[in-house]
């Protein structure tokens, strides 16, 4: 669905699985490049305006965790967008829960979180890298407001 609305997508996963799945439902979608790799080594190149992390950083320990951080918010443009959404109940395989992923996030200079939403599943947060101009919310980005 988020490739509808994308002139160029790049999506990464670690699962060969997915990756071949993804192709197969994609075939013919020449803007969407899929690659398989793990981050934080397998980083992707570029920067851009969009960023998901979903159901993916729990699984870091520390020091990858920051690595991934890290590169999330070197590689976000001015005025960028990053959405994240994780699970909140603890997992056996997750090295932490959603909230302390979602806690990081927060305190992480050069982002500003513009949405939170919390349920009792899952926590969402959407942070802006600040543009000329400093952070907008949708609205005043549209000229709406």
């Amino acid at each position: 669905m988020l490739a509808a609305r994308c002139d160029s997508l790049v999506a990464w996963e670690g699962a060969e699985t997915a990756v071949v799945r993804a192709q197969e439902h994609l075939r013919g979608a020449e803007h969407v490049h899929l690659a398989q790799g793990r981050i934080p080594q397998d980083w992707p190149s570029g920067d851009f305006d969009l960023v998901v992390l979903s159901e993916l950083l729990y699984y870091f320990d520390g020091t990858d965790l920051d690595a991934v951080l890290s590169r999330t918010v070197s590689a976000l443009r001015p005025g960028a967008t990053l959405l994240a959404v994780h699970w909140r109940h603890e997992v056996v395989e997750h090295v932490r829960t959603g909230d302390d992923v979602h806690a990081a996030l927060g305190s992480l200079p050069g982002l500003v979180r513009v949405v939170g939403h919390v349920e009792t599943d899952f926590v969402l947060d959407v942070f802006e890298a600040p543009g000329p101009g400093g952070a907008r919310s949708v609205a005043q980005r549209e000229g709406l407001a």
